[in-house]
């Protein structure tokens, strides 16, 4: 009888082992074939060269053309923002004593649309424009969770090069003011469909056959892919000019949210790079990038098994291991430089993910320590040049669900140290809520009588910030609750 009680036991362990295996197995085979959807592309590739970036003028733009020639011949690019953006110094006064620290203003990259999705997007979109061009019927999906980024970049950047977009959202998150407002923006940039996170295994079988079809293709969660991650890779070797010149001292910490990986992947790459083309930047002895976890499920798995850090993540494309073996495959077959010895190198000793749910918090909004932290943003002193597209500097959005966490976790060290740390703020939300051509709230009303936990989610979402107040009430309310905090830009799609 006991034997026969330990076989069962036995069973059902490796009935659990075995479902937890192909289970994982599953989720590795498809965040790699969300990664590997869109790959870059060369120039020859476009039936109309003289739209996709790559003319003498427009290298001289791209950091990653200035230092290796070479690759402009093999990469077709779009600039789409405005570079570089600027580094502005910022100060604090806390009651004890002034906090100053840099922000590298990637929300300032474009008027249309900016933030860290800009970049993410250069090589991306000129793929998808040589991909229309010889698969007509080709359709493009964008994913993401209710406040993405990622979607509403790409959308927006997208439109003005000929591209319209199925969207996919498979989560919700947290209802935030800020999520919801770019919920709208999606709708007002007229998305051909929308699916919500009401049909999430409907969402699950199309993506399936998407990433396994010839024909469309998918921009991944937070458009993490090789293109991506040459665009981050482009933004460290900005930096790295910026703090030759000497607009900025050379920095001991990088701070910045994470999600997808794909930003902090192309920066360990870029001060790879750079070091590697001896560029006079990152020769702090202290140097390090931290990143801190946007998502609560990733932050706990990472507390219990370190798999953002281990062999683990090799096989998981939201791990910057994954993208370095990928991105540092994809350079060196395209230029001879190999930076995974140095990169891999780098992610063991000079890069920090912090998952402490006290920071990290849930996912889409505010967690108890970014909260107070944001709060603050009314107060925070700006210096440094005003781009010409704008009048006067933005204060920062310190959004709960990206930029906030890894703005807190900054100020709570840079408060508690008596040391001296050129600290930088990798700013990743941007400062322009894009409002396109279409009726955004007609569209998000006719949208929520077919998906009410659309109506219940942007209802309750909240505004936090002082700088940027508003509210959605679709019952009760009208576009003017929030309008006022979106900026008109369909003159530029």
């Amino acid at each position: 009888m006991w034997w026969s009680l330990i076989q069962v036991v036995l069973l059902v362990i490796t009935l659990i082992i075995t479902l937890a295996f192909c289970f994982f197995k599953f989720v590795s085979w498809m965040l790699t074939k969300l990664f590997l959807s869109i790959e870059p592309v060369g120039p020859d590739t476009l039936c109309n060269n003289n739209n996709n970036g790559n003319n003498n003028e427009d290298n001289e733009r791209n950091p990653l053309f200035r230092h290796i020639p070479k690759l402009k011949e093999k990469l077709a690019w779009e600039e789409l923002g405005i570079y570089p953006t600027p580094i502005h110094r910022a100060g604090l006064q806390k009651p004890d004593k002034k906090i100053s620290f840099w922000i590298k203003r990637e929300d300032l990259s474009s008027p249309v649309y900016g933030g860290n999705k800009v970049r993410t997007l250069q090589y991306q979109l000129p793929a998808c424009v040589a991909h229309k061009e010889k698969n007509p019927d080709a359709k493009f999906y964008v994913m993401g969770t209710g406040g993405s980024n990622n979607v509403v970049a790409t959308m927006a950047h997208g439109a003005p090069l000929g591209l319209k977009f199925h969207v996919c959202y498979p989560d919700g998150d947290a209802p935030d003011f800020d999520n919801t407002l770019n919920i709208l923006s999606m709708f007002s940039l007229g998305p051909l469909a929308v699916m919500l996170w009401d049909k999430a295994f409907e969402q699950l079988k199309l993506l399936i056959s998407v990433v396994t079809s010839t024909r469309d293709k998918v921009f991944g969660l937070g458009g993490n892919s090789i293109g991506g991650i040459l665009g981050q890779i482009g933004a460290a070797l900005e930096l790295a000019e910026q703090i030759s010149r000497g607009e900025v001292p050379d920095v001991d910490e990088i701070y910045l949210p994470t999600g997808s990986s794909c930003t902090t992947t192309g920066l360990i790459l870029g001060v790879c790079l750079a070091r590697h083309l001896k560029l006079n930047a990152f020769q702090s002895p202290n140097f390090r990038i931290v990143s801190v976890a946007i998502h609560h499920g990733v932050a706990a798995m990472n507390r219990n098994t370190n798999m953002m850090q281990n062999w683990i993540g090799k096989y998981l494309s939201m791990s910057p291991r994954f993208g370095i073996y990928r991105a540092s495959a994809y350079l060196q077959k395209l230029c001879g430089i190999d930076l995974t010895e140095s990169a891999l190198r780098f992610l063991e000793t000079e890069w920090e993910l912090v998952d402490d749910p006290e920071y990290v918090g849930i996912y889409g909004e505010h967690s108890i320590k970014s909260r107070p932290a944001c709060a603050l943003d009314t107060e925070l002193q700006l210096e440094g040049k005003c781009p010409e597209w704008l009048s006067t500097i933005p204060q920062p959005w310190l959004c709960g669900h990206f930029s906030g966490k890894a703005f807190a976790v900054m100020l709570n060290r840079l408060e508690n140290t008596e040391e001296s740390v050129n600290a930088l703020f990798w700013l990743t939300k941007s400062s322009i809520q894009p409002l396109g051509e279409n009726d955004e709230w007609t569209a998000l009303k006719e949208k929520s009588k077919s998906c009410t936990i659309l109506k219940q989610w942007s209802d309750k979402g909240k505004a936090e910030s002082v700088l940027r107040p508003g509210k959605v009430d679709i019952d009760n309310g009208t576009s003017q609750d929030y309008r006022h905090i979106m900026t008109p830009v369909g003159h530029h799609l």
